[in-house]
């Protein structure tokens, strides 16, 4: 299908408008359209190609598949130029170009940009997320402090090893990111503001099952490759490899190299990433070696003994022992892991055998475990070099650039799949939101014109997964915590709690499988869904969704890392280093800590001002030329890009605040007549000012809004705020007010008149209002009388006509005697009923009658006293009666009560008497011997671990007798034994400690301290790249607890966020390094550690370190700053050497900032060590920065890595490798190096200069096809040969002044 064209019925654009750069200029929008125009460009019609297209503000990006010239540092100088005059380069898309734009925009508006880079796996968005990063970290204000140089050239070098443990190819990328990365350039404010001062990398979701399990014709991460590559035959014979498909956990995929790759080139260049990030040699071996100890894992394999429990196969002895070696564990450790595994019943550690069926899945889970914490270890000690934050937090503003993995679809797709394409579906939302929705509700909020579209709306399906109750990743947890996890109940669930979302889930049976079943054997069960996704249709395996979803490191295993005699493989596989404190363990998930990440990740992109790079797979064979039209067509219609483009089109992307306007120019404007003016009246003002018709933008309710392809107008109007206007503008201004004014008054008189005629119209509804309802009413009355009797008169004639009909009607006779007869019968009925009527009333009346004259005789023969006393006899009955029915009530009401009362003292007693019997049961002597076997089971498991403790470390001393022991005592009075450390091995590889500085309104952050060694004298101590680092010979001693400037400060203004007994410095001469542990043991590891190394009794360093709290202003950072001048050096006096200080002028003021004074006799105050009395003195100018020694280093390990970029792009432009072998070296060695640090070129130009010296070179030696260039490599790599056998292999020294300024 990708190759078939399917013809479509369209009304193409005018032919000017093929290939335009914005898809938003075209006058027809359908998908024929874009697609026609897309591949226009992509195919290079416009005369070269290009796979960059525009929707407004929005870049399409098409992977090209080949290196094209549009990446140099002309492109980049070309959009900076532009950028600098607040201007965009029109009419050219390209990443550098949205960088550029963010940049700008965050400068204008002050407010965070990011950069998101979208799309399925294989479109680019790796390539393009570097590219973006790329001209922000090459254009970004060089900072004038030492602690952040270089630091924009570390950020693009941090690259090769993120991609090295994270990257690999897969079936749709040969590079493809395998976990999710968000990067934050930190820019600065104020004084610094524009300048990146640090930047910090979060990442999502690793995939680490890759690790042990990779698809047909794919790779396993990178990094395995690079060092098998790099390593020389002896080197890999140390670390045990022969060819890589000999290990399992690399040739599952049947691929181990990729067409076009050296992975030699790329681990030469993360050598060089790691050592600019200062993971020395000797850490770069252990890392090596650890990496070949995942591979002889990985081949280890088991047999059952007689109790179906794993053991590993004898055969695998070899792979076993290497491992062990690499990984710095006795080999019976790693044996121990393998085939058992520990668990916690009732507070007691049980060990079991670990079934043969688990022995490669506990394997396996070593392997990706160890992995990934290698991984997070390594964007660690990244974030550690780039992460420098200053003073003050809120004077920091970011742009993040996101590179999340793209959208999959495998034959078999598993949890990570899922994850990877429910991070698509959010990204696709926040689009959606942000280009669609978000527009259409500011446009009715601020009631400009608009006719609504429909919103592509994934709510529902977020809902569907994210539900805190009846979620997806909610019931996958659920199902992980019952006491037998199952896959079937689990799905069962999600199908029963989602029954509604038939729109995104639907029942599966599986992918299609091509190959037939055989006769008599029955599949099994799929246990799995199928998700409508908005990208595609996807089908998940959910057979491993509840194993992966409990992917753990296992404690024991972590117990067998931390007894490693590596430092570097305790911090990554024990967790050394980290806080000792027991916090009580949580369930922790896969899904549960994705989702966690991915919120603060969504939270982190709605505090920002987004940017879209959508990157589009052409095809799916990686072609250059290839170009699969429904492939295209679907990420553009999934994407939402259609939509957005209709919204763009016909909508006013670009908008201001009446405010901003109001702000910037108010006041400025020479002009009294627009001051009076209010907000709008203000801005349109403004706009006119700036010759912008009404045609570009319209008014909202509290902004106005542009057009599109008008954000240039805006950037040109913010940008001149500070200008004063012309006087043809001013002209403008006044013409407008009084155009307005006239206005107004018109509009004033029509008022006036309208509302008079209003006036008017309103008495005269008043008058009719009430006569015409008299009018009605009488005419309402004429018109019923009217209507009755035209029906009266149809009734009369009515009646003529029947009468005269019957008169003549034959049957006249019979009807008159039917009508008599009829007329007697009820004539009869009617007597006879009256009769029985008034005899019935008659029998009543006699009765009465009767009843009434005997009454009225007896009252007639009765006296009035007689009358009265029969009338009181009456009453005097009635209140007889209502008394008796109230005594009756009272007496019923008495005996409920009492029988109530009665049960409520039956209830109390049996209450009274249940008390008295648990109070007999509950006796003193129950209770004492409740608390004496209390206390004897805790004597006694105290007693069990002792035991268990002592009979562990005898058993490690007799497996380690070069190891040192020693005995201690615990809290409870029992003796223990432990391992004595070797401090030196541990300071070398370095470990985590918290840094504080003298600015306490900023937060303490952890940094990896380590100490570098010559062969066993120490050499400097170092926390960080660049000038952070103290020689031992400037260490002065030693101190505990908060007695330097920087501690004390900390102590009296948040003594709540230090702890005093955690607080250890290292006090020098010129420097102060204050250190925060997590933990006694490890502050006293240290302190006793550093202070053997300088030769200090602890009595020595406790009184020096009294003297100097004592006396603060005497140590580095305690005077006033305006006396604290450092030499770049150590000098002797009257010595002639640079020297700097913080306000640029000495005590006497006898040299001003930036004015170059040599030979001027000064004397400094009170000097002291580090601080000292110069004579004769030169001053360099105060906007020069010195470099220091480690500074220079780092830029030249930058510069290499360039180098070797340079290398790698020469050998891509050209048909044929011109530089390799010989000529390599020759660009790699110290005097390339030197001439470009003597040249003093800008580390930005360093790519250009680079280049330049290369061609230069082939064009001089006529190195013009690939004969010649090996002819030319053979001469000169026998020449220096020659050369080293004649200076008899010294080396030449490097120059130690040579930096880049």
């Amino acid at each position: 299908m990708a190759d078939e064209e399917v013809k479509v019925e369209f009304t193409p654009n005018p032919p000017d408008l093929a290939g335009v750069p914005d898809l938003s200029n075209l006058i027809y929008l359908d998908m024929p359209n874009v697609l026609y125009n897309i591949k226009y460009r992509f195919e290079g019609k416009t005369g070269k190609r290009e796979p960059y297209t525009s929707v407004s503000t929005i870049l399409l990006a098409m992977n090209p598949y080949e290196f094209l010239p549009i990446y140099g540092p002309d492109y980049i100088e070309k959009f900076y130029e532009a950028a600098k005059q607040g201007n965009m380069i029109r009419g050219v898309p390209h990443p550098y170009g949205v960088s550029a734009r963010a940049f700008m925009r965050m400068m204008l508006r002050d407010k965070p940009q990011s950069l998101l880079c979208c799309g399925i796996s294989g479109a680019g968005k790796s390539e393009a997320a570097k590219q973006l990063i790329r001209y922000l970290a090459k254009t970004s204000p060089t900072a004038a402090s030492g602690d952040v140089a270089d630091m924009e050239a570390q950020i693009i070098a941090a690259s090769p090893i993120l991609e090295a443990w994270g990257n690999a190819k897969t079936n749709l990328n040969n590079n493809s990111s395998r976990f999710g990365k968000f990067t934050k350039l930190i820019y600065g404010k104020g004084d610094q503001k524009g300048v990146i001062l640090g930047s910090w990398i979060e990442t999502y979701l690793l995939e680490k099952s890759r690790v042990v399990k990779q698809g047909k014709n794919e790779r396993n991460y990178h990094i395995f490759y690079f060092v098998n590559a790099g390593m020389n035959d002896e080197e890999r014979e140390h670390l045990g490899l022969t060819s890589l498909d000999d290990f399992h956990y690399v040739n599952q995929g049947g691929c181990t190299t990729i067409a076009g790759w050296d992975d030699h080139d790329c681990y030469e260049e993360l050598a060089e990433s790691l050592t600019i990030f200062r993971i020395g040699a000797d850490d770069q071996k252990i890392l090596w070696g650890m990496k070949a100890g995942i591979l002889h894992l990985g081949n280890c394999s088991f047999k059952p003994d007689d109790q179906d429990n794993a053991i590993v196969d004898p055969n695998c002895d070899i792979h076993l022992a290497m491992c062990a070696e690499l990984f710095g564990v006795k080999k019976e450790a790693v044996e121990a892991r393998l085939t058992t595994a520990s668990i916690t019943v009732m507070g007691k550690i049980i060990t079991k055998n670990v079934a043969f069926n688990s022995g490669a899945d506990n394997r396996d889970a070593i392997a990706k475990a160890l992995f990934e914490n290698t991984f997070l270890y390594m964007v660690d000690r990244i974030n550690a070099e780039l992460f420098h934050l200053g003073s003050n937090v809120k004077n920091m503003i970011f742009i993040g650039i996101l590179d999340i993995f793209g959208f999959e679809n495998f034959d078999d797709n598993s949890l990570e799949q899922f994850c990877i394409n429910f991070t698509n579906e959010k990204i696709q939302g926040f689009f959606n939101y942000n280009i669609i929705a978000s527009e259409q509700e500011e446009y009715l909020k601020e009631s400009v014109m608009w006719s609504e579209i429909d919103v592509p709306n994934n709510t529902p399906f977020l809902e569907m997964i994210e539900n805190g109750k009846i979620g997806m990743f909610s019931l996958l947890d659920s199902a992980c915590k019952a006491p037998k996890p199952s896959v079937e109940a689990f799905v069962k669930e999600f199908f029963k709690k989602q029954a509604k979302n038939k729109q995104y889930l639907e029942k599966s049976k599986g992918p299609k499988k091509k190959k037939k079943k055989k006769k008599g054997k029955k599949s099994a069960r799929f246990e799995g869904f199928l998700i409508h996704h908005f990208c595609d249709d996807v089908i998940y395996n959910a057979e491993m969704f509840i194993d992966k979803n409990m992917d753990a490191i296992h404690a024991d295993t972590a117990k067998m890392f931390k007894k490693s005699k590596f430092p570097i493989i305790q911090n990554i596989g024990g967790g050394a280093g980290q806080s000792k404190k027991k916090k009580k363990k949580k369930f922790s998930s896969i899904v549960s800590t994705f989702d966690k990440a991915l919120q603060n990740l969504m939270k982190n992109l709605e505090s920002t001002e987004p940017f879209f790079c959508r990157a589009i797979k052409p095809n799916w064979k990686f072609s250059t030329t290839a170009w699969d039209e429904a492939l295209v067509e679907e990420q553009l219609r999934s994407g939402g890009i259609l939509e957005a483009l209709r919204v763009l089109k016909l909508g006013y992307p670009t908008r201001v605040p009446y405010q901003t306007l109001w702000d910037k120019f108010h006041g400025k404007i020479d002009n009294p007549m627009i001051n009076n003016l209010e907000m709008m009246g203000f801005a349109e003002a403004v706009l006119l000012a700036f010759n912008v018709t009404e045609q570009d933008y319209c008014l909202g309710l509290t902004k106005v809004f542009f057009k599109p392809a008008k954000a240039a107008i805006l950037d040109d109007i913010l940008k001149s705020a500070d200008k004063p206007l012309s006087a043809e503008q001013q002209d403008r201004i006044t013409k407008f007010v009084v155009r307005k004014r006239t206005k107004q008054m018109v509009g004033i008189s029509k008022t006036a008149i309208f509302f008079g005629l209003q006036v008017r119209f309103h008495r005269a509804e008043q008058k009719w209002a009430k006569w015409g309802r008299v009018a009605g009413v009488v005419g309402h009355t004429i018109m019923r009388n009217l209507v009755m009797a035209k029906e009266a008169k149809k009734a009369k004639a009515a009646t003529a006509i029947t009468a005269f009909w019957r008169g003549k009607n034959s049957k006249k006779q019979f009807d008159k005697e039917f009508n008599a007869r009829k007329q007697a019968s009820q004539t009869i009925y009617s007597q006879i009923r009256d009769w029985n009527f008034r005899m019935t009333i008659l029998q009543y009346l006699n009765e009465n009658v009767e009843s009434a004259k005997q009454r009225q005789h007896e009252l007639a023969t009765m006296t009035p006293e007689e009358r009265e006393e029969l009338e009181k006899k009456r009453l005097e009955e009635r209140k007889k009666a209502a008394a008796e029915r109230a005594q009756q009530m009272q007496a019923e009401a008495a005996a409920q009560s009492e029988a109530e009362a009665k049960r409520q003292a039956d209830l109390e007693a049996k209450q009274k008497e249940h008390l008295e019997n648990v109070e007999q049961v509950d006796s003193s002597e129950a209770a004492r011997r409740a608390r004496q076997a209390e206390e004897n089971m805790k004597q006694r498991m105290i007693a069990e671990n002792a035991a268990r403790d002592a009979e562990n470390a005898k058993l490690m001393a007799e497996l380690h007798p070069e190891e040192e022991w020693e005995e201690y005592v615990d809290e409870e009075g029992v003796t223990h034994r432990r391992k004595v450390i070797n401090f030196r091995h541990l300071a070398a590889h370095g470990a985590l400690f918290q840094v504080y500085t003298k600015e306490t309104d900023r937060h303490v952050h952890e940094r990896f301290v380590k100490i570098t060694f010559d062969k066993q004298n120490p050499q400097e101590i170092s926390w960080g790249s660049g000038g952070r680092k103290i020689s031992f010979d400037d260490i002065r001693y030693i101190s505990k607890g908060c007695v330097t400037p920087a501690t004390v400060k900390w102590q009296t203004n948040k003594p709540a966020e230090i702890n005093e007994e955690m607080i250890f410095s290292i006090v020098g001469t010129s420097k102060v390094l204050d250190l925060g542990a997590h933990d006694e043991k490890e502050i006293e590891t240290w302190v006793s550690g550093l202070r053997k190394l300088i030769n200090q009794t602890d009595e020595e360093a406790e009184l020096m370190s009294k003297k100097g709290k004592e006396n603060l202003s005497s140590l580095p950072g305690g005077a006033p700053e305006s006396e604290q001048y450092e030499c770049t050096r150590k000098v002797n006096v009257y010595e002639k050497k640079s020297c700097t200080g913080k306000k640029g002028t000495l005590n006497r003021g006898t040299i001003v900032k930036g004015r170059k004074v040599t030979g001027m006799a000064v004397q400094i105050s009170d000097p002291m060590e580090g601080f000292i009395e110069i004579k004769s003195l030169k001053v360099t100018d105060a906007n020069t920065r010195v470099k220091t020694q480690s500074q220079i280093e780092t830029q030249k390990s930058l510069f290499k890595m360039q180098v070797r970029t340079c290398i790698r792009q020469v050998n891509e432009e050209r048909p044929y490798k011109a530089i390799t072998g010989a000529v390599k070296d020759y660009f790699m060695d110290e005097p390339f190096v030197n001439e470009c640090m003597d040249d003093g070129v800008e580390w930005r130009k360093w790519e250009t200069w680079i280049k330049d010296k290369m061609n230069k070179y082939l064009e001089e030696k006529n190195i013009t096809d690939e004969a010649s260039a090996k002819a030319h490599e053979s001469q000169l790599a026998s020449y220096r040969n020659e050369q080293t056998a004649a200076a008899g292999g010294e080396e030449k020294k490097e120059d130690e002044d040579c930096c880049i300024m």
